[in-house]
């Protein structure tokens, strides 16, 4: 998207200290702020070499900009550079933002304290400098909105007038009779059925008579938005509307175009390769076509070759498309087009800013027709030439809008319609990211949902996109089907995975897809037909995806499976341990193994032996650990060795300046084994650990996450065995040692952990013999920033398992600021951060203080929720102590009845009860 096509566009001056991190981060923010489309954005070190003097160069450009904004690490200061651009910046009157990095330095620099003492400019201060792009890029587009709210004029009253000289515009203007280019654009049909379920319309609306075109570019877009069958017959007659009584080489094109787009949409793409090149070579050998064409239908080009590679399961490196392209002088762009699909980027961006700073107090309604007639007039002059990117990108433009309303809005019907958009444009990623940003509106969906979903795939003529979407849809959403249509879909698709995994000519692009299938249904889908996919990829030695079928096995209880099944997957891991399956080791591999020796009902003694010849590290460090309560083994041997390697990490820690970062940390495996399985331990070792931690907390050198996990540890410990062991000694050091003990050495580039989180946990535990922490807890809890999901996600697990730990409550202060913490996060935005809130209220509806309240919301919750947070609740509902209280009743009852078949399954297992 170009911001010179934008009329009037905002300017904004980016200015920072050059160089490193800082050409980086301007850079980045340059292409950020570009992307939107409304504004112009200076940079000075990305100008060419100019005449004038470096000075006058960059402070010209301020004096033209509208907004400038500094980026500032207080470490470095400004240099006089910036301080000059400031200068300059304050005596034009121009609109300033500040953006200050406090990462390595908190004490402000003199710019902010001005700016504290001025307050005329505003400014922001982050803690990381990786944070101070996306900071400066919200700051920026809400102080444009400002200016839209105030309906003041900042912007330059010159207008851009790149189409206007472009080469070839001239040429089309002689054409537009030909091009059906006229004042009436004939979108009212195409307006109407993009916004057919979403603007009402008025007694009067269908009295208008329309064209044949019209109803004609209509039907097309439903096509092309997967809600109707493609009939070719629609092509040809939109084919001859256009190019009716008309003879010349103009007409020739678009005739070629439109058989293009026939066989685009019969999913006949080598036909439709044919016609493209017969069009981009009548485009280029004629004066009469503008060069804007012959790009265009090399969009066209390289895009169908993509799909052609798609089904060949290969790259062209050296794309038709794109080689022309490249060869071309003339720019990308696509006169009449380009304007409606920036005027609809900037109401996008127009709404969404709007509707985040509107006030409380106001009422906004309508609106949304300006979202979609820049749309629907795109869509209309794309068809009318023929061109088949700028059709189906249609698709993604109204992604755009639907992702920027599903934010604003709840609303079922839109969610669902965006999730169909996304699903038939097999659009993975953003699937994953709306998961996680609306996971609360994802458990309103049900199965009607779903059918009209599967509806609209069936309507696809592409076998291929077909099949994909399908396993997408199940992959990502296969929960939310009722039993009859997830096993008639179920028989589909496997039915198909099992062709795939068996043809040697098969669609690698497929795998994704159908792997993430067999992973997320592997409760639904039957245990033969899982079993008999995976060795069916052995079988062919498809060594590319023995990693994906790890991650299915390791899904799978295989106490459940027939013992046929289980003597088939032992076959795989025994070929394995034994060299016959050549397989590279990885993480999926160890985790698949562990899970079915874990539950297989065989008797694994000559994998056992196999696996302890061929992995001896593996063997000895993690399968024997994982197997020990199969096989019996003494768990006190594990804990010795976990902390024997933990006074190794002291030694070693720090030493020379050097720090290392460890997978696993030695107390979380030991906290796991003492809390997992029966183990009591005798007065030596207990002396031992307790020392051990001590003197990990004492190291100045230790790092944040190893004393963190020594004092989830020592917490433990501390509940478990406080009638055991003699706590006066080690109270009176923590206390006055505090402060070193609750700060350590921060990883920032490889962890996330900080001692402000190290300092909440060890105060909490300090709290259990000093009363006087509790106002520091408070202080530190209220002090927490909101934006910051993970110091919130790591402050509720500490919470959390501090509350598991305790015997019998006797600081009821903490208990109800605990309380009322969970509760506020419990409808946080953030997936985890609501799961770990929940969690909390779990815990906290063990006490008779708390539990009233902690059962309204976790109630609340079974409605609100995840089905994560959900399956939360069910399968800890027995560790309240009155299990015949209404209110557990109530939420078994949900659970039941709820949307997702993993909340019914977790339910009916917890509950003994079928689905």
């Amino acid at each position: 998207m170009s911001s010179a096509m934008i009329k009037h566009p905002l300017r904004v001056f980016i200015s920072s200290k050059c160089g490193g991190k800082y050409s980086i981060a301007r850079k980045a923010l340059e292409t950020l702020l570009k992307s939107t489309g409304l504004v112009e954005v200076y940079v000075f070190e990305n100008e060419p070499a100019s005449s004038e003097d470096t000075q006058s160069a960059y402070l010209e450009y301020v004096d033209q900009s509208n907004l400038c904004i500094f980026l500032v690490d207080n470490q470095d200061g400004a240099p006089p550079a910036v301080l000059s651009e400031e200068k300059r910046a304050k005596d034009k009157s121009l609109r300033l933002l500040y953006i200050f990095c406090d990462e390595f330095e908190k004490r402000p620099t003199p710019m902010q304290e001005s700016i504290k003492n001025s307050l005329s400019q505003k400014y922001q201060v982050v803690h990381e400098f990786s944070d101070i792009v996306s900071t400066a890029y919200d700051s920026v587009m809400q102080d444009l909105i400002a200016v839209y709210k105030r309906k003041e004029k900042p912007f330059l009253e010159t207008e851009s007038n790149v189409a206007e000289s472009v080469d070839g515009i001239s040429q089309l203007n002689v054409k537009l009779d030909t091009l059906h280019f006229s004042k009436s654009i004939e979108s009212e049909e195409v307006y109407k059925t993009l916004t057919a379920n979403l603007i009402p319309r008025k007694p009067n609306d269908n009295q208008k008579e329309t064209t044949i075109l019209e109803k004609l570019l209509s039907e097309q877009l439903k096509v092309v938005l997967s809600q109707k069958a493609f009939d070719t017959t629609i092509i040809d007659e939109i084919s001859n509307e256009i190019t009716r009584e008309k003879n010349n080489t103009v007409t020739d094109l678009l005739k070629l175009r439109f058989a293009a787009q026939k066989s685009y949409f019969s999913a006949q793409y080598e036909e439709c390769m044919k016609s493209l090149q017969e069009a981009i070579k009548l485009a280029i050998d004629s004066e009469m076509i503008p060069a804007w064409i012959s790009n265009d239908i090399a969009i066209d080009i390289r895009h169908v070759q993509g799909k052609i590679d798609e089904q060949n399961s290969c790259i062209t490196i050296d794309n038709p498309g794109q080689k022309y392209l490249n060869e071309s002088d003339e720019p990308v762009y696509f006169p009449y087009l380009d304007r409606h699909v920036e005027n609809m980027w900037e109401e996008i961006a127009k709404k969404f800013y709007s509707q985040a700073s509107i006030s409380p107090y106001t009422t906004s309604i309508g609106g949304l027709d300006r979202l979609f007639r820049p749309l629907s007039e795109a869509f209309c002059i794309a068809e009318k030439v023929g061109s088949i990117v700028q059709t189906v990108i249609t698709k993604d433009r109204l992604i755009s809008i639907y992702l920027m309303l599903c934010t604003i809005y709840s609303d079922h019907d839109l969610l669902v319609e965006l999730i169909r958009l996304l699903v038939i444009n097999q659009d993975n990623k953003q699937i994953d990211t709306i998961i996680r940003t609306y996971n609360q509106s994802m458990d309103i969906l049900n199965e009607s949902d779903m059918r009209i979903i599967i509806n609209s795939l069936d309507t696809f003529t592409d076998t291929t996109r077909k099949m994909m979407s399908k396993y997408l849809l199940v992959g990502k959403f296969g929960n939310y089907f009722d039993d009859s249509s997830f096993n008639a879909l179920q028989n589909e698709l496997v039915d198909f995975a099992m062709q795939w995994s068996r043809d040697d000519k098969r669609i690698f692009n497929y795998s994704s897809y159908i792997f993430d299938f067999f992973i997320s249904n592997t409760l639904r889908i039957d245990i033969v037909q899982i079993v008999d996919f995976v060795c069916s990829i052995f079988d062919n030695r498809l060594a590319r995806f023995y990693m994906d079928s790890f991650k299915i096995i390791r899904n799978i209880d295989f106490s459940t499976a027939a013992i046929e099944e289980q003597k088939k997957v032992m076959q795989i891991f025994t070929g394995i341990a034994t060299g016959k399956v050549e397989c590279h080791d990885d993480q999926y591999f160890s985790s698949a193994l562990i899970r079915f020796c874990k539950t297989t009902t065989l008797n694994i003694e000559g994998l056992d032996t196999e696996i302890a010849k061929k992995y001896p590290d593996f063997y000895k460090n993690t399968f024997r650990l994982e197997m020990a309560s199969r096989q019996k083994v003494n768990f006190i041997e594990f804990v010795e060795n976990y902390l024997n390697e933990a006074k190794s990490r002291n030694e070693l820690q720090g030493q020379g300046g050097k720090y290392s970062g460890y997978t696993y940390e030695c107390y979380d495996v030991i906290f796991n084994i003492l809390t997992i399985d029966p183990v009591r331990l005798n007065k030596d070792l207990l002396n031992n650990i307790v020392d051990t931690i001590i003197e990990t907390l004492s190291k100045s050198t230790q790092t944040v996450k190893a004393k963190m996990s020594a004092i989830k540890l020592l917490q433990y410990i501390f509940y478990e065995y406080q009638a055991e062991y003699t706590w006066n000694y080690i109270q009176t050091q923590m206390i006055e040692h505090a402060n070193d003990f609750s700060s350590g050495y921060e990883m920032f580039l490889f962890e996330k952990d900080t001692n402000f989180i190290l300092s909440f946990q060890y105060d909490l535990l300090l709290s259990a013999f000093d009363p006087s922490r509790n106002d520091i807890l408070l202080e530190r809890m209220l002090s927490l920033d909101l934006s910051d999901a993970y110091a919130l996600i790591r402050i509720l697990n500490i919470v959390a398992t501090y509350l598991r730990s305790l015997k019998a409550p006797s600081n009821t202060e903490l208990l109800l600021t605990f309380l009322y913490f969970s509760i506020s996060h419990s409808q946080h935005k953030e997936k985890d951060v609501k799961y770990y809130a929940t969690l909390c209220l779990i815990e906290l509806s063990t006490f008779d203080l708390t539990k009233r309240l902690a059962l309204i919301h976790l109630l609340q919750l079974m409605d609100t929720g995840s089905h994560t947070t959900k399956i939360a609740i069910i399968s800890r509902i027995k560790m309240i102590n009155d299990p015949d209280d209404a209110y557990i009743t109530q939420i078994v009852n949900k659970g039941k009845a709820d949307n997702n078949y993993l909340v019914r399954y977790v339910t009916a297992r917890e509950n003994h009860v079928d689905i």
